[in-house]
């Protein structure tokens, strides 16, 4: 803890004495500027109890004591730092950690998993929207920083079907909702470096319904400003990062570099109430794959989304920036569970602008992971005037299972610029409104490997790409393959390099780098299409890679 602090003062005057031109003062701290404090706590005190070190650690009562969190010398305040020592046992439907007291936006305190810290039980309490709880929970709380270090983990260790192996080795045996982190009602709050893991294991085929319904790794809800979430691994729960603004405005949400593997919506930002706004919302450079389980049971069951972007009618119009993200695997199953690896969306009623996505530099993959050739849509929303700019989407022309479609549109308005779009069925897919209306501007992309066959079908009929360009789309787009290499990168030669319009005046300033964080031309110079700039772009996964997290 530092309890003295120590200041250097310029010696204004020799006749003191002094021979230095610094003099140090030591004082002790008071009250007023508070503590900045390091405090160690496992699940039993040890050695002298003082929270010096992990050897000497309070408990985890000590921890759930509000007093604790009074700012006091050698408490918990504003600047100080709760590091967590071994592992934790919470019983079931108990919460773990509970955050009582605010940091300040310059001196946050912060939750520390040390090595080899581990939070678990056999299902931590909390329901995402209806309770409150988890293994860490913070409600009302500003300023803090949840840091899991090297290797910090929270876990459930019995909870899912009970057909399921779960973390215990066993069967589970615990069927309830279940939250890793829950944050509520927060300002400038962090998550960052956790692997949370086993929260819930579906049987595969299982309906929606139950109590795996609410469950997730992280769920934020409003009203929240200036929350980050990034760095952390998540698998096996309905939700992985999951923001509501059912109940309060969000301003400032940014989720990125997450992992994110088997879940039914791996991140989901939504309102499903009405009434609340949502801006600044960035969800970026994540990678996403893996459905198990949670497809199984087809369209009776969970609908599955990679990146699911909802909000009801009537809210304030929700326009979230979505980038530099990866998405492939398999999301049907064969079932008919999938609906997009990203799925923007309104509610019912008349407002249906009141949803709108800005996606950019995304690479959507359903053939990587995908042995089975189990088929669903890259992008599917419904909405009105959605962008989407220098996205690569990969799909197959043959199906064993599905419908292969790039952009599913139920919306109107869409503008799509310099993307590509490489081997489905259907490049565009209408099925609700003619695609004259669901496309407003398209042009400067590549509908690779479509030639004459039918590149858009929908109801207001279906188009070859000649056909397509004699409405005033796409005059100036390539039906050539892209010729792209093992990282979605455009190989030499390629027909997509310098194809693309330049769109710096979109103003988006993240669209004026690429996936990889290279800057793309300055005006006039035209731009390659695609989610990567020509053979400089940097280093993505490749394409035969497959993410394994169990």
């Amino acid at each position: 803890m530092k309890a003295i602090s120590r200041l250097r003062i310029p010696a204004r005057s020799t006749c003191l004495g002094f021979k230095s031109r610094w003099l140090t003062a030591v004082f002790l701290a008071s009250p007023l500027l508070g503590y900045a404090s390091d405090i160690f706590v496992a699940q039993n005190a040890a050695g002298a109890d003082s929270g010096a070190d992990c050897a000497n650690a309070h408990s985890v009562a000590w921890l759930a004591t509000a007093a604790s969190w009074d700012g006091k010398q050698g408490h918990l305040g504003a600047g100080s730092t709760a590091h967590l020592c071994g592992i934790f046992n919470f019983g079931a439907q108990k919460t773990g950690v509970t955050v009582m007291a605010s940091g300040t936006s310059s001196n946050p305190i912060t939750i520390f998993f040390e090595p080899g810290a581990i939070l678990q039980s056999p299902a931590f309490s909390g329901n995402p929207g209806a309770q409150f709880g988890g293994a860490i929970l913070i409600n009302g709380f500003n300023y803090i920083v949840i840091d899991g270090g090297t290797n910090g983990i929270i876990q459930n260790t019995q909870d899912g079907a009970a057909t399921k192996t779960c973390l215990s080795g066993g069967a589970c045996t615990v069927q309830s909702p279940s939250v890793g982190v829950y944050v509520n009602n927060s300002i400038g709050t962090e998550v960052k470096n956790l692997t949370i893991q086993g929260i819930y294991f579906l049987a595969s085929g299982q309906l929606d319904g139950g109590p795996a319904d609410g469950t997730a790794d992280i769920y934020a809800s409003g009203p929240l400003s200036d929350i980050s979430i990034h760095d952390n691994i998540l698998k096996d729960s309905r939700g992985g990062i999951w923001v509501g603004f059912d109940n309060g405005t969000i301003s400032g949400a940014d989720i990125y570099n997450n992992t994110v593997s088997h879940h039914n919506w791996h991140i989901i930002v939504s309102n499903g109430t009405g009434g609340f706004g949502a801006t600044g919302v960035l969800v970026h450079n994540n990678v996403i794959t893996d459905w198990s389980d949670w497809n199984g049971a087809g369209s009776a069951g969970y609908h599955n989304d990679g990146l699911f972007f909802f909000n009801s009618a009537g809210s304030p119009r929700f326009n979230p920036l979505i980038y530099d993200n990866r998405v492939y695997g398999d999301i049907d199953g064969g079932t008919g569970g999938g609906t997009g690896f990203l799925y923007c969306t309104y509610g019912t009623g008349t407002n249906v602008d009141s949803a709108v996505c800005t996606a950019f530099n995304n690479v959507f993959d359903n053939v990587t992971g995908n042995p089975n050739k189990h088929c669903a849509a890259a992008v599917s929303w419904n909405a009105i005037g959605t962008q989407f700019y220098n996205n690569t989407l990969i799909g197959t022309p043959s199906c064993a299972t599905g419908n292969s479609w790039g952009f599913f549109i139920n919306g109107t308005g869409a503008t799509l610029s310099n993307n590509i779009v490489k081997g489905f069925q259907s490049a565009v897919s209408c099925p609700y409104n003619p695609c004259t209306s669901a496309v407003a501007v398209s042009d400067h992309n590549d509908w690779a490997n479509v030639g004459t066959t039918t590149m858009v079908t929908g109801t207001g009929g279906n188009y070859t790409f000649a056909q397509w360009r004699a409405t005033g789309r796409d005059i100036n787009s390539l039906t050539s393959d892209p010729s792209l290499g093992p990282t979605y990168v455009p190989g030499p030669g390629s027909p997509v390099i310098g194809a693309g319009a330049n769109l710096t005046g979109a103003g988006i300033s993240q669209l004026t780098v690429d996936a990889a964080g290279t800057a793309r031309p300055a005006p006039p110079q035209a731009w390659t299409i695609g989610a990567f700039n020509a053979i400089l772009g940097g280093p993505m996964p490749p394409t035969n890679l497959i993410i394994s997290l169990r």
